[in-house]
């Protein structure tokens, strides 16, 4: 296993149990494991071109030492002081009725939450993630138990060793490589153990699933397919969904099929306009058409729309119902761990008779 500084062998002495049994059903990059009655949560594929996983041993606070364990973070919980970098971390922490331990963001023109906008906590970056914009020494200054933060590749590690070195585990919330989206939602999980909320975000992770299955299940009795396009072009170049990407799932557990449903594997697809215009004759629907907030935001985007059969026919809905001011979009925050309201929004889309009483929450049709 390749050692990074900063990952060293831990020890640790297990004077009490004070953790309990927690099951991961969705993830895929996630592991809840005890050991000797505390939990390790290894992440088998932290970032994009990681060489190794991470691992953390969650010790209760005031817990001392015996068992030796290689090239484990360790990290003291709960934490209640924490700096974070992702908006998927604070909708967990909102949630679990956390947001009195986050003390400093990364990236906060990104949080939706107008309430926690209003605190103006220290901003450690203006981007989130392990961006060039960090400020390590603000960071430090902070004296946080832990920053809670993605990485999107190798070359961001020199700040996760130093932050390290410095006695502040970088905890990787890497829910973003997970294409189910109840994987992702599962990372609540993750989060709940950190602040000392796990039995509440298991029970919340629990009544997600439970409904997102409900949903799905009425999905699945819709003869009719529609065909769903989605996105819009960005620099020349449009970003398709594969077959078995996360909107591609979404679409299908909403009774539809993407237009690009025969892409084999997961994440994205690059694709000229004529190749999309070329399929879009097929589509029924339009969704998550970028930065537009409006039909005529299409028209001068250099598209050609009115030749796309949904923009024809005013089928086109964005994902941006929840954006604040500063742009802060709420379906990349409370979406991620609320996968079973944009399957609502999905299904009511596609199917309006599946329910006929539902009120879009992430999404709204662009007029």
């Amino acid at each position: 296993m390749k050692k990074h500084a900063g990952f060293f062998a831990v020890i640790v002495l297990f004077v009490s149990s004070s953790s309990f049994a927690m099951e991961i059903k969705e993830a895929s990059n996630l592991i809840i494991e005890e050991v000797e009655g505390h939990h390790m949560v290894t992440v088998p594929v932290p970032y994009y071109g990681a060489s190794a996983p991470v691992r953390y041993l969650l010790v209760p606070k005031g817990e001392a030492a015996v068992q030796s364990i290689p090239d484990v973070v360790a990290v003291e919980v709960p934490l209640e002081r924490v700096v974070i970098g992702t908006t998927s971390a604070v909708a967990c922490l909102d949630v679990l009725g956390s947001l009195n331990s986050l003390i400093g963001l990364a990236g906060g023109k990104y949080v939706y939450t107008d309430s926690l906008r209003e605190l103006n906590l220290p901003e450690v970056a203006s981007d989130g993630g392990m961006s060039r914009s960090l400020d390590r020494e603000r960071l430090i200054s902070l004296s946080p138990g832990g920053f809670i933060t993605y990485l999107y590749g190798e070359e961001e590690r020199r700040d996760v060793d130093f932050l390290a070195g410095c006695g502040i585990p970088v905890l990787f919330m890497a829910e973003y490589l997970e294409e189910s989206p109840l994987g992702r939602a599962e990372w609540i999980k993750f989060i709940g153990l950190l602040v000392g909320k796990g039995e509440e975000a298991e029970a919340f992770f629990d009544k997600v699933a439970s409904r997102y299955r409900e949903l799905e299940a009425l999905g699945a009795l819709e003869q009719d397919r529609p065909v769903i396009m989605s996105g819009a072009p960005f620099g020349g170049t449009w970003y398709v969904p594969k077959g078995y990407s996360w909107p591609s799932i979404l679409f299908r557990a909403a009774g539809g099929i993407s237009m690009w449903d025969d892409l084999k594997g997961t994440g994205t697809a690059p694709m000229d306009l004529e190749a999309v215009l070329d399929r879009a004759v097929s589509a029924d629907l339009w969704v998550n058409c970028g930065t537009w907030r409006s039909l005529d935001d299409g028209r001068s985007s250099g598209v050609p729309v009115e030749a796309i059969s949904p923009f024809k026919a005013g089928r086109v809905y964005n994902n941006d119902n929840r954006i604040n001011e500063h742009g802060g979009n709420d379906y990349y925050q409370l979406g991620v761990i609320r996968p079973d309201l944009i399957l609502s929004d999905l299904l009511s889309i596609i199917h309006p008779l599946a329910l006929p009483d539902h009120e879009l929450v992430f999404y709204r049709k662009l007029q």
